[in-house]
């Protein structure tokens, strides 16, 4: 009877080959590459300047997006807030913000002193749920720390 397998011989075998196959399948599933929604995002809101210390809504400012760009001036709000918008002349016709590259040139001015004049990054914060972080989905951007 040598080769011939008992009645729990088959369910250790049966146990064995279930792990195996579960486990490559959970393999293969991480590795396999991944099909997003065919769907871009973009959050289309100005970026919120946060002036350094000193420069209140009184201050001069000036920003633009692109890399080699002329700085145009921004005005305070009614809430004494810096908003650029993502159009002309900050950002070229046509053109998408690309915080990866670029960021946001910004320069300040108190009392004719110059107190900032940088190209600052832009941090984007993903709105999408944690599971869903294999494809990009909706984002924001936060404000950006002028010092």
């Amino acid at each position: 009877m040598a080769g011939r397998i008992g009645g729990g011989g088959w369910f250790a075998l049966g146990v064995v080959s279930g792990a195996a196959v579960t486990a490559a399948v959970v393999a293969l599933w991480a590795a396999a590459p991944v099909s997003c929604d065919a769907m871009g995002y973009l959050d289309p809101s100005p970026i919120r300047l946060l002036l350094p210390d000193g420069a209140g809504p009184d201050a001069e400012v000036a920003a633009c997006f692109d890399l080699e760009c002329v700085p145009s001036p921004v005005d305070a709000d009614a809430d004494g807030e810096f908003l650029v918008p993502q159009v002309a002349p900050y950002l070229a016709i046509g053109q998408v913000l690309d915080v990866g590259t670029t960021g946001i040139y910004v320069e300040v001015r108190v009392d004719g002193d110059t107190v900032a004049a940088n190209r600052f990054g832009i941090e984007a914060t993903s709105d999408a749920p944690v599971w869903s972080k294999r494809c990009p989905g909706p984002f924001h951007y936060g404000p950006v720390q002028v010092d």
